[in-house]
């Protein structure tokens, strides 16, 4: 393979693995949407007064799991947009 070849080859390869994290975290975010629906209507009952399935203290647990999950996922998109593009050097 000339160096023309390979070097097409290693921006397939990247674009991919750009594709599959993109797909990664749109499945992660699906199920963060998923968990802060059930939690907001966890809510909703609990404030209604038919708190009988869910207590307070399991509602605020899964809360902080969705809060703490969002901002992993923040994190990962800041580091994302600060990583250099592929064949740029690093901003000073």
């Amino acid at each position: 393979m000339d160096q023309s070849e390979s070097a097409l080859a290693l921006r397939l390869q990247s674009a991919r693995r750009i594709q599959a994290a993109g797909q990664r975290a749109t499945d992660r975010l699906r199920v963060v949407t998923a968990q802060l629906n059930e939690a907001v209507a966890s809510a909703a009952e609990v404030s209604l007064g038919g708190a009988d399935a869910i207590t307070t203290g399991s509602l605020a647990a899964n809360i902080d799991s969705v809060v703490d999950e969002i901002e992993s996922l923040r994190r990962a998109l800041e580091e994302t947009e600060a990583a250099p593009a592929p064949g740029t050097a690093p901003p000073p």
